[in-house]
């Protein structure tokens, strides 16, 4: 295949700099890391007092080739090429939602804009390291301002990001852009997975093993559930749910709610009272919609940990732990989007959350955007309906589908254990499915990659 050609403004003797990236952080760079970006966060964020607002994420490395916007202009000059501009995980930054209230695609060059409107250059960013936030229709519409204010042709603009519905909210919006979605969670926890299955000593993090969202985070060695495993399990004493929470959203506390009420000794949950204060806004929404007092006395009194002895650092990467999923039926999955009060723009970003009970062979409720099932059934994987009554992920209002989901748990846990070990042996076809899907696409997701790029460079 034809590798994509790529412009970078910036091309040092260690690498490429961030296309958009304001010069004023080229002197740093410099000085600090040798120009080596990849390896220059921490001092980066040091010396600046905020992490990168853009990136290069490599992930793209091996379907293009990598030149500077002048050797391009002066060699390539009648070949199709791309300006590849990629924002880092606080995409706010990106649209200039901070002090500087700057779009960041206004650092594009005059040289390159020029290629853009009327040469051979195409604006392509790439955004999928992260998702959810930021993904408004006020921001996106600031892109659009951008391109028609400067003349960029629509056909000129390709997003790539990991978000299901974006495509569709681009269209309302009039935009001719090609969109893309490309779930990068997918493909990072299922590497994981494989990782784990065919190297007993793997640790996804290693000795001090360094993430800067998330600080310093020890190293473990995980384990995943086969399906084998899965199958031998059907019949032995369970748990009913596995729900593990970190981050306190409302919709998240509802569920723990309900678990609560239906006993936790029934169910294997995870909080930490430390997050107590950090959401206090999510707990008074809570407040005003559930009496459950004594749960938040517990929550802010007492912790309660499952697969790591810290979810202040834990990432959602390099903590499986097979037994918890083998000692339970469901697993209840809170996604990091739910209640989305601009439905005219909701977002379709899905985590690595739903692909834990995935990769461990287990039957899953899945507290998501709505139609989150539906995208899950349309890349390949299986939902549980009619042995969950899955209609909640028709429902657009979040406060329904909520009330829809919390309805299937305590039905669930009003089951005699025949019945719900009956619900283990009726859905082990679809378990077995998903699970062998999810193991198999680390050799499988360069058809989806050449699918962009040939769609991009047709």
């Amino acid at each position: 295949m034809k590798k994509l050609l790529v412009g970078y403004d910036v091309m040092t003797y260690n690498g490429e700099i961030p296309n958009c990236l304001d010069s004023k952080f080229l002197e740093s760079l410099q000085k600090d890391s040798n120009f080596d970006f990849k390896n220059s966060g921490d001092k980066f964020a040091k010396t600046w007092g905020h992490h990168w607002t853009l990136y290069n994420s490599g992930f793209w490395d091996n379907f293009i080739d990598k030149k500077s916007v002048y050797e391009i202009l002066k060699n390539y000059s009648k070949e199709r090429w791309f300006y590849l501009v990629e924002p880092f995980g606080n995409l706010e930054i990106f649209f200039g939602n901070n002090n500087q209230q700057k779009l960041l695609l206004e650092n594009i060059p005059d040289v390159v804009l020029k290629e853009i409107q009327h040469g051979n250059a195409y604006l392509l960013i790439n955004y999928i390291i992260d998702g959810g936030l930021g993904m408004t229709q006020e921001n996106f519409k600031k892109i659009i301002n951008y391109t028609k204010k400067n003349w960029i042709p629509d056909h000129k603009v390709i997003l790539i990001f990991q978000d299901f519905k974006l495509a569709e909210n681009m269209k309302q919006l009039n935009s001719g852009y090609k969109v893309f979605d490309f779930n990068l969670a997918l493909l990072n926890k299922a590497q994981e997975f494989v990782n784990i299955l065919n190297n007993p000593y793997f640790s996804y993090w290693g000795k001090n093993g360094h993430d800067p969202q998330f600080g310093y985070v020890g190293e473990t060695r995980s384990t995943v559930a086969t399906y084998d495993e899965f199958e031998k399990s059907i019949g032995k004493d369970k748990k009913d749910f596995l729900f593990l929470c970190r981050r306190w959203k409302l919709h998240r506390l509802r569920v723990m709610s309900v678990l609560h009420k239906l006993g936790l000794d029934n169910n294997l949950v995870s909080w930490d009272q430390r997050f107590f204060q950090e959401w206090q806004e999510d707990i008074a929404r809570f407040k005003q919609v559930d009496d459950n007092h004594e749960l938040i006395e517990l929550l802010s009194t007492t912790s309660n940990f499952l697969d790591t002895q810290d979810l202040i650092k834990i990432a959602g990467y390099g903590f499986e732990e097979k037994s918890l999923y083998l000692k339970s039926y469901i697993s209840i999955v809170g996604e990091s989007v739910f209640f989305q009060p601009d439905t005219s723009f909701p977002s379709g970003y899905l985590s690595e959350k739903i692909w834990k009970p995935v990769g461990h062979a287990q039957p899953f409720i899945l507290l998501g955007p709505h139609k989150s099932l539906s995208y899950l059934k349309e890349i390949g994987f299986k939902t549980f309906h009619p042995f969950i009554d899955e209609s909640y992920d028709d429902e657009v209002n979040g406060m329904n589908r909520l009330e829809k989901i919390l309805t299937e748990i305590k039905k669930f846990a009003n089951k005699t254990k025949q019945e719900k070990d009956e619900f283990l042996h009726n859905v082990k076809d679809i378990v077995k499915h998903n699970q062998d899907k999810f193991l198999t696409y680390p050799k499988m997701f360069h058809e989806d990659c050449n699918r962009i790029i040939d769609s991009i460079s047709a």
